[in-house]
């Protein structure tokens, strides 16, 4: 049973609100994500231990105040609140939570560490084929002289990556004994680290142990106990703190989104005033008191150690998740879905610079912004937020930097695993080998993205400058209209790589039939003021007024009705496919395989080694 009194407890839910209210917020969030070495506050951090708030669950004798997971709920609901990023969760509910209940007395004198705010901690025991099986565990710990040799990988935990401690499961002995929890240095001989930001932008670690010394006293607890069931329940703590730093964020969530109604008109009246708006108000605080009383429910199940905690977190993870969606999804039934917002993109920006219009910016100025796959997903992402948010009508698309893009980013390792299937080709279809795994990539994140992006329900202008290049080609010629700089340039130079032309292929239609073949035939660049002349480009204006000409354009067409644009869109879009449009896609495609193929045989690789000698040459020749 906990220590804290109701009343120790509202002025703990008060403290936290007051600071965090001060200090924090989505901007701060960003910026400590983007800006910060490991992607949190350090200093904040600090202030957290001299506010007795690392302490909260851990007992007297290592500085804390002894209380239970409630305490730490409310702590982590209010920075849920206020998007905090420290890793608050994977250390005091995981890493010390495991000391706390398995160590010996020598090993909870790194509690006091934490308390401190001089330990921070990570759990990890996922396995890459564990899937959602707790039990599945592949690590093992092999005895060597008085200690134990490590080895095995665990998937991404978040903190994983800044831990000075990382609690890792692993079988003791061989690969048939029992699980045990080992105490491992964040930065022990024998550890690799592979990090990258979740969703949020909070970073995290995958980790692969590759013979590991550990000492004997770093097996927690000491005897060689199965911890199995121990770790089941360490991990319903894990889910019901989640839970309570998502309750904060529905709550905070819901009150945006209300601010935001009061504030936007239409009609002249204020949004929050017609009825159909408030019915969705009413249920979204209705799901966030739902949610509270859950996990509310399941945590005093788990501090009073009841039988049915494991069955009460259960409910508190469904009915969170059920809420989470309703209430943090876009909803088209919704027309008080807050505008365009930047969710910690990585590749791109998002903003709102006019009513009814959004514009989507590619952010890799330094790689000349250069298509990777991240960007790809991000872009996605950012264009189906646009078409779901129903405030806006126009999408723009913008490049930062000299140039919109150079086209693909052939650079660093491709991993299609770590991103959520769009299309049916996507993810470990992706990862296969030989010709089926390259055509499910360039399915996915080629062919299929183009396709849904062309066919978005609402205008796309390309707001284009300097060069855009074969891939950067690809995402001009999905948009419905293109403004373009006076020194901007069109170019497919991809005939040079053996292959018939980049993976969307609308230049027929672009160009016209023998304009195309030039293109394609000579890979020379089109220029504003002949693409223009061709069709392919709507309006050519000088550099510097190319933002605000693109702006007025979209503003002007914001002005129409929101249906009328969609289905004239439509029916343009419709009179361009029976023509064979989608038929001519799916063929060029194929040939773009076989080209890919030819090379592989002849020149080992997917594109013929001299079409870069011939471009670059070329490009000096001007």
């Amino acid at each position: 049973m906990t220590a804290f009194s109701t009343e120790e407890r509202q002025l703990l839910s008060e403290s936290a609100e007051a600071w965090f209210a001060d200090r924090y917020g989505p901007e701060h969030s960003k910026k400590l994500t983007r800006d910060t070495e490991d992607g949190f506050g350090r200093e904040e951090w600090k202030t957290y231990a001299e506010m007795g708030w690392l302490g909260l669950a851990l007992p007297e004798a290592a500085g804390g105040s002894d209380g239970g997971l409630t305490e730490l709920a409310i702590l982590l609901s209010t920075a849920g609140k206020h998007l905090a990023v420290e890793p608050l969760l994977p250390t005091l509910v995981l890493g010390a939570g495991a000391v706390a209940q398995f160590g010996a007395p020598a090993q909870q004198e790194i509690l006091g560490k934490v308390a401190e705010g001089a330990c921070l901690m990570a759990l990890l025991h996922a396995e890459p084929a564990s899937g959602f099986a707790r039990d599945h565990v592949e690590a093992v710990a092999t005895r060597s002289g008085d200690g134990f040799t490590l080895d095995g990988a665990k998937t991404f935990a978040i903190g994983a990556h800044a831990a000075d401690t990382l609690v890792v499961s692993a079988r003791i002995g061989d690969a048939s004994g029992p699980v045990g929890l080992f105490l491992v240095p964040g930065k022990a001989e024998g550890v690799s680290l592979n990090v990258s930001p979740a969703m949020d932008g909070r970073r995290g670690a995958a980790a692969r142990f590759a013979g590991v010394s550990l000492p004997a006293d770093a097996l927690l607890g000491g005897a060689e106990t199965d911890r199995l069931s121990a770790i089941d329940a360490l991990l319903d703590r894990g889910t019901l703190a989640a839970c309570a730093e998502a309750v904060g964020a529905m709550h905070a969530a819901t009150a945006t989104t209300l601010d935001y109604l009061k504030q936007r008109k239409q009609f002249g009246r204020a949004l929050s005033e017609f009825q159909v708006i408030q019915h969705r108000l009413v249920d979204m605080n209705i799901l966030c008191e739902e949610t509270r009383a859950a996990v509310h429910a399941a945590l005093t199940a788990v501090d009073e150690g009841r039988a049915d905690a494991a069955l009460a977190v259960a409910r508190a993870k469904v009915q969170c998740a059920r809420a989470s969606r309703f209430i943090g999804g876009p909803s088209p039934a919704s027309p008080g879905t807050p505008p365009m917002t930047d969710p910690a993109y990585e590749t791109i920006r998002c903003e709102t610079p006019a009513e009814g219009v959004a514009r989507i910016t590619l952010a890799r100025p330094e790689m000349r912004n250069a298509q990777n796959e991240a960007l790809l997903y991000e872009l996605d992402a950012a264009f189906d937020r646009a078409a779901h948010d129903t405030a806006v009508k126009v999408i723009i698309l913008a490049g930062d930097g000299p140039h919109f893009s150079s086209g693909h980013d052939l650079s660093g390792a491709r991993d299609m695993t770590r991103f959520t299937p769009v299309t049916s080709w996507g993810g470990a279809a992706a990862e296969e080998p030989g010709v089926a795994g390259r055509q499910a990539r360039e399915e996915e994140i080629y062919l299929g993205f183009c396709r849904r992006w062309r066919d978005l329900p609402k205008p796309t202008i390309a707001q284009v400058q300097g060069k855009a290049i074969a891939g950067g080609l690809m995402l001009v010629a999905v948009c419905d209209l293109v403004v373009a700089s006076e020194d901007a340039q069109f170019s497919d130079p991809t005939v040079a790589f053996g292959v018939n032309g980049v993976e969307w292929f609308s230049h027929p239609w672009d160009f016209g039939i023998r304009k195309a073949k030039e293109l394609l035939f000579t890979g020379a660049p089109f220029s504003a003021a002949q693409a223009e002349k061709m069709g392919f480009v709507n309006r050519v204006v000088p550099r510097a007024d190319l933002a605000a000409e693109t702006l007025a354009l979209a503003s002007r067409i914001a002005q129409r009705p929101a249906f009328g644009l969609r289905l004239a869109k439509q029916a343009v879009n419709q009179a361009q496919d029976a023509q064979g449009f989608q038929t001519v896609q799916a063929a060029a495609m194929s040939l773009h395989q076989m080209g890919h193929a030819h090379n592989e045989i002849v020149h080992g690789m997917l594109v013929d080694p001299k079409g870069a000698e011939i471009i670059r040459r070329e490009a000096k020749a001007k």
